[in-house]
């Protein structure tokens, strides 16, 4: 799959992260979008599939595990990582049970979270 073809939803409320989310990744050279709730990214996912979706745990609206599901009802082949500030046995094991891509607790370091992002979607590193 070659990375500028790969669309990626950034789920996340905290604005600056985000922006560093996406400036990372589109230094890989992906196509991203961002959203700062559960809810507009589901509207989001609804308007055309994503490849990837980092959805932050605990957002306004939906949250990252019910987004994750709902968007896999609308594209079942989307895949996801989930972060999360609030890391907890209970949620990894959610994530684990779901098949997601990658769990990541915040903080993490950008680099870790580009890697993780390269071998969701297949992408090898330059």
């Amino acid at each position: 799959m070659e990375k500028e073809k790969v669309r990626i939803l950034v789920a996340e409320d905290e604005k600056t992260l985000s922006f560093f989310l996406k400036k990372a990744l589109e230094e890989e050279r992906y196509e991203v979008e961002v959203s700062h709730s559960g809810d507009e990214a589901l509207q989001k996912v609804a308007e055309g599939p994503f490849d990837l979706i980092i959805a932050d745990l605990k957002m306004p609206g939906l949250g990252g595990l019910q987004l994750i599901k709902a968007a896999r009802v609308l594209s079942g082949s989307t895949k996801a990582i989930l972060m999360t500030a609030y890391g907890s046995d209970g949620a990894e094991s959610e994530a684990n049970r779901l098949g997601l891509e990658g769990y990541i607790t915040k903080p993490f370091v950008m680099a870790e979270m580009v890697g993780l992002v390269n071998r969701a979607v297949g992408a090898s590193t330059p």
